[in-house]
């Protein structure tokens, strides 16, 4: 049985997206599973970190990195070191259909996107073999003249250094599911797939708004080969 930790924020009722390309919707089909992403592959390079403040003020062993305290002048490695370890997979918090995904995350013409609540994505993880915490992204002000907002951070547990982000990105109302990644034999950090149950998981698929019909029947053709013929599969509703 998985360890979930959930956001006490977050409602169970709230509804969920994550916009997907074909061949990324494949591989959740064939591998019942979801791909959790190192925090450094992001295209935001300041995903996970704080102020170097942060660090000055925390216990290095509470960060998972062992490195001589000489080595605190050197921030930017002590970022990186945390922010590779964790693996995250993100989602829109939304009641609707966010429009401006398809485009961003997807395709207008053959793109997909998975509707799923939060407690949905709980039980759906019920079956990892990871502990697992799913949080609301909190987006602030970075402001490297003032780090007063972090001083509350600094007893929080490690892993939520990755729901913290830059208010730029506030638009995309984010939420994160996110654990500690297992180096590769290079001791190198990409990515782990976590289980999940994809019966609990999907609440309906939908397909994008310019999808043409044969792009919807290769998307209930690849439900029905892998055993999910039951969830429901249709074209987004929004129109242009």
């Amino acid at each position: 049985m998985g360890v979930v930790h959930v956001d006490n924020e977050l409602k169970k009722d709230e509804t969920i997206w994550r916009f997907l390309t074909l061949d990324k919707f494949c591989s959740i089909l064939q591998t019942s599973s979801l791909f959790y992403t190192s925090l450094s592959k992001f295209e935001d390079s300041f995903d996970g970190f704080l102020h170097k403040s942060f660090y000055k003020r925390k216990k290095l062993k509470k960060i998972g990195v062992q490195i001589d305290h000489r080595s605190l002048k050197n921030y930017s490695y002590i970022a990186q070191q945390k922010q590779k370890k964790v693996g995250a997979n993100c989602w829109c918090l939304c009641e609707y259909e966010p429009e401006f995904f398809w485009k961003t995350y997807s395709s207008l013409e053959s793109g997909i996107v998975i509707r799923s609540s939060v407690l949905n994505l709980l039980q759906a993880h019920t079956k990892a073999s990871k502990e697992v915490a799913i949080r609301k992204i909190q987006y602030v002000k970075m402001d490297i003249n003032n780090s007063d907002h972090f001083n509350e951070y600094n007893e929080m547990h490690p892993m939520l250094l990755g729901s913290i982000k830059r208010e730029h990105f506030s638009h995309e109302r984010e939420l994160r599911c996110m654990i500690y990644l297992e180096p590769t034999y290079r001791g190198e950090y990409f990515g782990e797939y976590v289980d999940v149950d994809l019966k609990e998981l999907i609440q309906e698929i939908r397909c994008s708004p310019k999808s043409p019909e044969w792009f919807i029947d290769i998307v209930k053709g690849l439900l029905m080969k892998y055993g999910y013929n039951e969830i429901n599969c249709q074209r987004s509703p929004f129109k242009y």
